[in-house]
Parts: C-alpha cells; structure tokens; sequence
C-alpha cells in the first residue's frame, strides 16, 4: 500500500474521532453540578458507575483518533493551501484538546473508582474539578477549528471554502458561553465531514496531464 493510499485511510481518523467522542459524551451524560451535595454526588456515582467509565474509555479512544486526524488533515492540507503556519496553529489546538480531555477523564475515572472508598467530601472536590477544569477544552477547539478553517480558506480546492468558514466561526464560538455545542456536536459532526472529504477527494483520479505541443 503506497503512501498516497495510506493517506486516503488516515482520513477515516477523523470519522473515528468525531462518532467516539459523541458516545462519549452521550453515554457518560450530565454530572452533578458544582454545588451538588456530598450525598447527591456520592448517589449520582454509584448509580452511574458503568456509564461514567465507559464515556471515560469511548473519549480515551477518541483522543487518539484524534490526534491522528490532526496529522492527517496538516499532511492533506500541507501541499494545498498557503496557510502553514495556520495549519501548524490547527494542529497544536487538538494536542490543547487532547491533553485537557485527558485530565478530564482521568479525574471522571477516578472519581467513579473510588466513590466508596474516599469521603463523600473528597468526592465532591472530584466533581468540581470535573465541572470547571474545563478552559483548555474549549480554547484546544477554538484553535484547532479555526486554524484549520482559515487553511482550508486559503486552499487550492482542498476542501470546500464553505467548510473553512464554518470552522471558523465555529472556533470563534468556542470560547463563548455557548463553546459546549462547539464542542459537543459541532466539531464532532465537522470532524466526520471533513474526514469522509478528503477520503473522497483523494479517492479521485488525477487530472490527465495536458498533451506537450511542439
């Protein structure tokens, strides 16, 4: 499998990342708030023990992909857009992302695997952290959409022009109070879109070379 071909499948990165983070988040569902109680913190956990540790797995596994997918849109765009530097910005937001989602899911593990065995205080302190350490999610999806948004502007027919606007606003919007839909549902579905695109695209044969004239 030659490399062109590597890439067409590297593609699909972004269909994995975009399908496991929204069962992610649908599957681990809405926590207490902030200020819950102790108790209603302690209750919440052990009822959802299963579905808190299965989104934690789903948004591990999609994290992966993810970075994946950066690399292969930065190596897709690369040789067809004068932004580089822009798509080099794209590609440090989703490591952002990555890294802040990581802490996230480590304190939601952690939190569902010692509901019983810490005081219902310490667990509240988890929950909190869980709640509002969140800045580095919505500022990684600010960067990387907008990053790759405006590359995608600035391409030779990559991917649709369109699709580099939406991104853009949608970056912007990340880090407003609404930045949770960014999150949430909007960058999984642009991911999912993206990614079948430029399987597509590469899919297509290349355009026959003009005939020399003498």
């Amino acid at each position: 499998m030659g490399g062109r071909d590597w890439g067409r499948w590297a593609s699909w990165t972004g269909v994995v990342f975009g399908v496991l983070l929204f069962l992610g988040v649908m599957v681990g569902g809405s926590t207490p708030d902030s200020d819950a109680s102790p108790q209603k913190v302690v209750a919440y956990y052990s009822s959802h023990h299963s579905g808190q540790q299965a989104s934690v797995f789903l948004i591990a596994y999609a994290l992966i992909f993810g970075l994946f997918f950066a690399g292969a849109l930065r190596s897709y765009l690369r040789p067809r857009s004068n932004g580089d530097g822009l798509i080099a910005v794209g590609l440090a937001g989703m490591a952002v992302l990555a890294a802040s989602a990581a802490v996230l899911a480590g304190i939601n593990f952690a939190a569902t695997d010692v509901t019983t065995k810490i005081s219902p205080d310490a667990l509240q302190a988890l929950n909190v952290l869980q709640n509002d350490v969140f800045f580095g999610l919505l500022v990684g999806t600010c960067v990387f959409l907008i990053g790759n948004g405006l590359a995608i502007v600035r391409s030779a027919a990559a991917l649709p022009t369109w699709l580099g606007w939406v991104a853009a606003a949608l970056g912007a919007l990340a880090v407003t109070p609404i930045g949770w839909i960014v999150l949430l549902f909007a960058l999984p579905l642009w991911s999912v879109i993206v990614g079948v695109l430029m399987f597509l695209r590469q899919a297509a044969p290349a355009p026959a070379a003009a005939p020399a004239t003498g």
